[in-house]
């Protein structure tokens, strides 16, 4: 039910969020590629699913400065969470952000960070938060977080469940700070906006 809740959510949001027929209909498809492929015989876990759903779209609604514009576009996930990495790999080969090519890194320390546009830090990874904002400190990351109320503290987009819906809050000052521009669109979604 709560993957039923969130198709038509997506389908309701595709018509608030994106105003041409092509990203409609571009939206619609990754909608319902991710939520019908198996990869290698495999059911993934629906909340890394919509996860990876949310965090290309943050991607796609966050423009980043020229400098970041060419080269691979990077998606780091801090700690293990095997199925959103999967799902985000699969997403990788055949999508890509404005012009760039996707690519999916893992770390599993702060040391290993390296400069990339998205950093997905997962929930038991969150005391390392500070570590964190240090190593990020001059780049243009994205960091979204799985914990309500990181966004509030030093997080830019945290991911928090209500109600059996997925939802995320946004710190628009705290993108900023890093040269990035958020998209109307997307401050119009957030479920918690600081």
């Amino acid at each position: 039910m709560w993957a039923k809740i969130f198709i038509l959510k997506a389908i309701a949001l595709k018509y608030r969020f994106v105003k041409t027929k092509v990203l409609g209909t571009y939206l619609l498809f990754f909608i319902v590629v991710l939520f019908s492929y198996k990869l290698h015989g495999q059911d993934y876990d629906t909340r890394a699913k919509v996860k990876a759903l949310f965090i290309y779209n943050f991607a796609t609604y966050v423009e980043w400065p020229e400098t970041k514009k060419s080269g691979d576009f990077i998606i780091g996930v801090f700690g293990s969470y095997p199925p959103l990495i999967k799902i985000l790999k699969h997403v990788a080969q055949t999508n890509k952000v404005r012009l760039q090519t996707l690519k999916i890194e893992n770390y599993n320390s702060v040391a290993e960070i390296k400069d990339c546009h998205v950093l997905f830090l997962i929930r038991d990874k969150s005391n390392q938060l500070p570590a964190i904002l240090n190593k990020l400190k001059g780049n243009n990351t994205l960091l979204i977080t799985d914990n309500k109320g990181l966004g509030k503290q030093r997080a830019y987009i945290s991911f928090f469940a209500e109600a059996n819906k997925q939802n995320f809050e946004l710190n628009k000052s705290n993108i900023e700070k890093y040269n990035l521009k958020v998209s109307s669109k997307l401050l119009n979604l957030a479920g918690v906006l600081y």
